[in-house]
């Protein structure tokens, strides 16, 4: 699983977002989209801070409206 959201947040052409965003209590968020996998890291520090599935509209919709694009 490790080496799966590491390979998604290493390719930079996965990143959705143009400008990073606040999520929760971390103000500044990257979002890296590959198929349905999400993964959320933290700009500032480059922790990995969710793995998320979008399969069955499982994001939330403030998180989506943040994204410039969930890729298909």
């Amino acid at each position: 699983m490790k080496e799966f959201v590491s390979s998604i947040v290493n390719d930079s052409k996965n990143l959705a977002n143009s400008k990073p965003f606040e999520w929760n209590t971390i103000e500044s968020v990257d979002a890296f989209v590959k198929g349905d996998a999400v993964v959320l890291v933290n700009r500032q520090t480059n922790e990995i801070l969710t793995f998320l599935n979008k399969k069955g509209d499982r994001l939330s919709s403030k998180l989506k409206s943040e994204l410039d694009l969930i890729g298909e």
